[in-house]
């Protein structure tokens, strides 16, 4: 639902925007920008359930011309999403049955970006837009799962025990491959700029790397966020 809502966003402004060839620089003779941005992050699996998280990231961008420049950023992001409720059943032993639910996932990881942004034709005064398309690899620092679970015992008694928090790095990928789209609107910030800014981050590759063994963790994973946040240019040169 996220994708479907994102991508009709960004078809509405190319359609708009990018026919008007002739772009107006909003960067002078300047050919290098350098600044932070941050975002907080709408995080989801290929299934619902949201989680939020957060990032912050330093970029630097060359100036190609008046309508493209290519901006590669480093930093730090959370994804992550809900699990699915799964149960997993034991022979021997005195537990006979763990059920596993309301479970969630954070994937804090370091993070690099390469984006294209296009700078199409405005007509709204000093404020421009900027769509960006690219490229995004997380490396994996840690994953943390918080669910509740329903522990079931041979002799017919029960357990329930709530926000059990556990480090499940060891079931994930290290590396989180995703495409990203976005827009953003720079408004004139003191002798700076400011971009409101809308980013949609779709993964590529199965997270999970036990596949079907273990019930709580099985089933193909994928990441998608929706993320809003600013950009600030720091210094331009």
């Amino acid at each position: 639902m996220l994708r479907k809502i994102y991508v009709i966003i960004i078809i509405m402004c190319l359609v708009k925007h990018v026919t008007h060839s002739q772009t107006k620089s909003t960067v002078g003779n300047a050919q290098w920008n350098v600044g932070l941005n941050g975002t907080v992050n709408l995080n989801q699996f290929n299934f619902s359930g949201l989680v939020t998280g957060g990032e912050i990231n330093g970029f630097i961008a060359r100036v190609l011309n008046d309508n493209f420049s290519l901006q590669a950023e480093l930093g730090v992001k959370q994804l992550g999403g809900n699990r699915r409720d799964a149960a997993q059943e034991f022979e021997g032993g005195n537990v006979d049955q763990i059920l596993y639910f309301n479970r969630r996932a954070v994937i804090n990881s370091f993070n690099s970006n390469l984006i294209l942004n296009i700078h199409p034709r405005t007509e709204l005064g000093s404020v421009s837009m900027t769509l960006f398309f690219g490229v995004s690899h997380a490396l994996k620092v840690e994953v943390s799962e918080v669910q509740d679970q329903f522990y079931f015992f041979n002799d017919g008694s029960s357990i329930y025990v709530s926000e059990v928090r556990q480090n499940t790095s060891r079931f994930y990928e290290n590396s989180i491959f995703s495409g990203l789209m976005g827009l953003s609107v720079a408004v004139p910030f003191g002798k700076k700029t400011m971009d409101f800014q809308m980013r949609y981050e779709q993964g590529i590759n199965q997270l999970n790397r036990v596949k079907f063994s273990i019930p709580q963790y099985a089933g193909k994973l994928r990441t998608n966020s929706l993320k809003i946040g600013l950009s600030y240019q720091l210094f331009n040169f």
